[in-house]
């Protein structure tokens, strides 16, 4: 498969938008990737491409060859990845109710998630939801969440693992899943990239998670609590998970990262790179 930076950079279909937390639409020049811009709000500091691609380019991008079990499904890393996290859910968040993954893709971490959970998820992708319910036999409604009827106060726990960034619209997403979750429920956003972090402040566009035309924004710890505190939730905790994933070798990484201050390379993954965030409804 080729670059996703790289596939969006070809396709025609760009739309300009305003700052999506604060509705602004001045901006300053934050970096450019693979020939798209990326700016910062000078009001409220998100950081987001534009102009970016349109509804029509993602769903393109977002085909059956981005979710095949050789690039996405199939990764042992990923599926290491779910299990640590599940296993942090359980021990600390719940051992059953009713679980939606906003964004599941072909659904590998429902999968893996204890039967004791009533199973949902949402995947804008149609290539990615029919493999979840063809292939798997999960319950994966197909189509932005913003624009799914699901049923009001509902879920126990709402989940956006690595989805959040990819969104077109994060803030009318949250309102969403809001609506969705019982008023005693948990907002889980995992594996959320951390524009705020090391490797990103020091590298800017050759931080790793640093994908435009894939990762349409880019939240630091900062606007990401200002925009689950304009959508009515409180930040509970933030994690930010390195030294116990599979992706980490400390001596290794650290090497990696010298690198790149002198040659065109992204950086390793890092302390700090991505974010765990739990969040509870104001009421």
């Amino acid at each position: 498969m080729s670059d996703p930076s790289e596939a969006c950079e070809q396709g025609d279909n760009m739309e300009n938008v305003n700052c999506n937390l604060c509705g602004s639409s001045e901006t300053e020049f934050w970096g450019k990737k693979a020939g798209i811009d990326i700016v910062k709000c000078r009001k409220c500091g998100l950081i987001y491409c534009n102009p970016r691609p349109d509804n029509e380019e993602l769903q393109a991008f977002y085909s059956a060859d981005y979710f095949d079990d050789g690039h996405y499904a199939g990764d042992e890393l990923r599926q290491r990845m779910y299990e640590i996290e599940i296993e942090e859910i359980l021990a600390n968040v719940a051992r059953r109710g009713r679980f939606l993954d906003v964004g599941c893709a072909v659904g590998k971490f429902l999968l893996t998630l204890p039967d004791t959970f009533e199973k949902w998820g949402t995947e804008f992708s149609a290539a990615a939801a029919r493999i979840g319910r063809e292939k798997f036999g999960l319950n994966i409604i197909t189509g932005q969440v913003r624009n799914i009827e699901l049923p009001e106060k509902y879920f126990d726990i709402v989940q956006m693992r690595g989805v959040l960034e990819h969104s077109q619209n994060p803030y009318e997403d949250l309102l969403s899943m809001r609506r969705a979750l019982k008023d005693e429920g948990v907002l889980r956003i995992s594996q959320l990239p951390n524009i705020g972090s090391i490797s990103a402040v020091l590298f800017r566009t050759k931080f790793n998670q640093v994908k435009p035309g894939e990762h349409l924004y880019y939240f630091s710890p900062e606007t990401i609590g200002a925009m689950l505190k304009k959508a009515g939730f409180s930040i509970t905790s933030i994690n930010y998970p390195y030294l116990e994933t599979p992706y980490a070798a400390l001596a290794r990484d650290i090497i990696e990262l010298v690198k790149c201050i002198f040659q065109d390379r992204e950086t390793p993954a890092f302390f700090g790179n991505m974010m765990i965030v739990y969040a509870k409804k104001d009421l």
